[in-house]
């Protein structure tokens, strides 16, 4: 299992630790407070005295609906303890704070679920690339996803008077932000690794003995290919996002 997690020291500084498999680095890293928006963690720990501070506000401002944030006191853990945090003491702290976070988006996607649906189906005709997008955003906080790639297709106008509308692949893939790309090669890679196995639902097509999910869904025959990098899937999430797919549908 691999994830990372930041705790702020103080208004100027937080420190960063990155688990990878059974390992993590030695000691933590210390960077300034103003660049935690471009480092992706799965949480942030806040010791309770220094909470609302302005400066701790405005460097969590980017981050509140992106990663899970705990404060914590003192005998929990300490800076000191951060320090040097082994994955036996980090795996619990991360499961304590991630789990209860992303129980949380999936329950105020089910309390919105109509709202957010109506919202996402007014772009579908008119603004495919903000819709993805958006769409991305939903899945990555649902799903718990450590990183999120969407595969479709999109339909280039044609720019010149003589030539023909173009069919082209695009990916959405990022970690905290979606970035569409053209990739042809790769588009063209993964609809044909997946043809023949679409349905008119979502569908939870795999996933590895290490989290790595493949979902396949369709909206208006529009085949759509999500991978996700995930901490786990529950049968919540597997209910609420075929809800979500087929409320698209209609």
């Amino acid at each position: 299992m691999n994830f990372s997690l930041a705790f702020i020291k103080n208004d100027q500084q937080f420190m960063l630790q990155s688990f990878n498999g059974e390992s993590a680095e030695s000691k933590a890293k210390h960077i300034n407070l103003e660049d935690l928006s471009s480092h992706m963690v799965q949480a942030i720990f806040i010791p309770q005295d220094i909470v609302g501070s302005e400066e701790i506000n405005n460097a969590l401002e980017q981050e509140v609906n992106k990663v899970a944030i705990l404060p914590i006191d003192e005998q929990t853990l300490s800076a000191d303890d951060f320090d040097s945090l082994k994955m036996d003491q980090a795996l619990p702290l991360f499961k304590k704070t991630y789990t209860p976070w992303v129980l949380k988006n999936n329950l105020s996607l089910l309390e919105t679920i109509v709202p957010t649906s109506n919202h996402l189906k007014s772009l579908w005709p008119n603004d495919r690339t903000a819709f993805f997008e958006e769409l991305w955003h939903v899945l990555r906080k649902v799903l718990g996803a450590r990183t999120l790639k969407l595969a479709y297709n999109h339909m280039q106008k044609a720019q010149k008077e003589h030539e023909k509308n173009k069919l082209i692949r695009v990916i959405v893939e990022g970690d905290k932000n979606p970035q569409p790309v053209e990739n042809k090669e790769l588009g063209e890679a993964l609809f044909k690794n997946y043809e023949g196995k679409f349905n008119d639902h979502f569908e939870i097509y795999e996933v590895s003995d290490d989290n790595q999910v493949v979902c396949l869904a369709n909206i208006n025959s529009s085949p759509i290919i999500i991978m996700a990098e995930t901490y786990g899937i529950t049968p919540i999430q597997k209910s609420l996002l075929t809800a979500l797919f087929d409320i698209l549908q209609s």
